[in-house]
């Protein structure tokens, strides 16, 4: 099997995708993986995967790019080279997509000139959107389709794709591996180790996922004393009763209703008022579109999809409360973060003491967006009064989104509208339609619970349970 990692773009998350998915399709023999100069630190991330794949007796072969061509050739050239490797095999899978643009059209052409024997080309479809910065075996199988020429049914056991079952064995060949890389990614942010968590196991399970249970105890309600005569009775209050609740990727209308039903006794329990929490879980999902509008929300007719709007321009700066609208669930080139957000975002951390579990994994939400985005600096104050002051040359001709009305109003009156654009943006009633984008949003919700369990847990001395299931 060929598999080039020499992309300039995202190359890690490419290629660490690109040989876990081949590994578990096509049980290969031997691995050859294709890198230029510029990428050798790109082969030591990938390393401890090698050292894995070799004790599950895969080969691995790291071929230089640079020393196999040290002259500029033609395409057919480097395609006649790479047949130089492949002499002694008897099946060739040729995987282009995580190669540079000149390596995988070399290996269009090798297929081309080969397809008469046993040469098989195979291509991965990322479905990015929410899933940008996570990579397989951390994003659901179904997000990565896979493209085979010739075309072969993947259901086909005599195919070169072999039985889910049999990828399902594969991939827990590299168990303990997934399991550090979960541990190792859950130290650093709670939220994408919970989702690497909850992904994966949505990736070993057969019959798949479609849903979310949660099954919450009945609060153990402490005796009251009352006073009779000299005496003081204890008597106990009746418990509340238990409740539980199915959320499904295909009906995720009102969440925040739903959420509210099973826990709300607790949340009161906590002195939180339980529609506070139910809401900033269900925006922060990204299960609601953001919309843009130009003026305000007075014209409805002049709203647009988030993921429409942002491609007219280079870079987009945010608000804070475009966190708690769901902006980590979409895909967005140039996405800048002023450092009044990160003011607003840890002013609330500290100070929220009752629910500080919950807020823990709400904050590491931005800060995996933050992995994505780029810092612009501001007054360490709120963003209101903030974002108007910063240097013009880091706005210039970008595009500035707020949900906040007297923000917006002030904002586009200001000097900032010369030089920037300035939107107002707000949750759409309706949900994303997409299942990709969906399922993103039910494990975000998932990976927010898991926060909120701690923090009752810990409270009423009960154990919650959060599992996936298939309905």
């Amino acid at each position: 099997m060929i598999i080039p990692v020499n992309r300039s773009d995202v190359s890690f998350n490419s290629s660490f995708s690109s040989i876990v998915r081949s590994f578990e399709n096509f049980d290969p023999k031997i691995l050859f993986i294709l890198y230029a100069n510029f990428n050798k630190n790109l082969i030591n991330r990938l390393n401890p995967l090698f050292e894995q794949l070799e004790m599950n007796g895969i080969k691995v072969e790291k071929k230089n790019l640079n020393e196999m061509f040290s002259a500029m050739k033609s395409t057919e050239e480097i395609a006649d080279g790479i047949e130089n490797l492949l002499q002694d095999c008897e099946k060739v899978y040729l995987v282009p997509t995580s190669g540079a643009s000149i390596v995988s059209s070399a290996l269009g052409l090798l297929y081309q000139k080969n397809r008469d024997k046993n040469y098989f080309l195979v291509n991965y479809l990322f479905s990015f959107g929410p899933w940008i910065s996570f990579y397989y075996p951390f994003t659901p199988r179904g997000t990565e389709m896979v493209i085979v020429d010739p075309p072969v049914s993947i259901t086909q056991s005599q195919g070169p794709i072999i039985p889910i079952e049999q990828q399902i064995q594969r991939l827990k060949k590299l168990d303990n591996y997934f399991q550090g890389r979960i541990g190792e990614t859950s130290k650093k942010n709670t939220f994408l180790g919970n989702m690497f968590k909850l992904v994966y196991e949505m990736n070993t399970r057969k019959e798949g996922v479609n849903a979310l249970k949660i099954t919450l105890p009945p609060i153990k309600s402490p005796a009251s004393s009352t006073q009779k005569g000299n005496k003081e009775e204890k008597t106990k209050k009746p418990p509340s009763s238990g409740s539980s609740l199915t959320l499904k990727v295909n009906d995720m209308e009102k969440i925040k209703e739903k959420l509210q039903s099973v826990l709300g006794d607790h949340l009161r329990d906590l002195k939180v008022e339980p529609s506070y929490v139910a809401e900033i879980i269900e925006n922060i999902s990204g299960i609601h579109r953001i919309m843009v509008y130009d003026e305000g929300d007075k014209n409805e007719s002049s709203k647009r999809d988030l993921s429409e709007v942002v491609n007219d321009f280079d870079f987009v700066v945010i608000d804070t409360n475009l966190i708690y609208y769901g902006i980590h669930s979409y895909e967005i080139r140039g996405l800048s973060i002023p450092y009044c957000v990160n003011f607003e975002m840890e002013t609330k951390l500290y100070e929220e003491k009752r629910i500080s579990s919950f807020y823990e994994t709400l904050y590491s939400i931005y800060d995996a967006i933050l992995l994505r985005a780029r810092v612009l600096p501001s007054e360490m104050t709120y963003c209101d009064p903030s974002v108007p002051k910063m240097d013009p040359d880091l706005l210039k001709d970008g595009l500035i989104l707020t949900g906040d009305r007297r923000a917006f109003k002030v904002w586009s009156n200001s000097s900032l509208s010369r030089y920037a654009t300035v939107k107002f943006v707000k949750l759409d009633n309706k949900i994303r339609e997409r299942e990709h984008e969906r399922m993103y949003s039910l494990l975000s919700v998932a990976s927010l619970l898991m926060g909120l369990k701690d923090d009752i847990e810990i409270k009423d001395d009960i154990e919650i349970n959060i599992e996936l299931i298939k309905v």
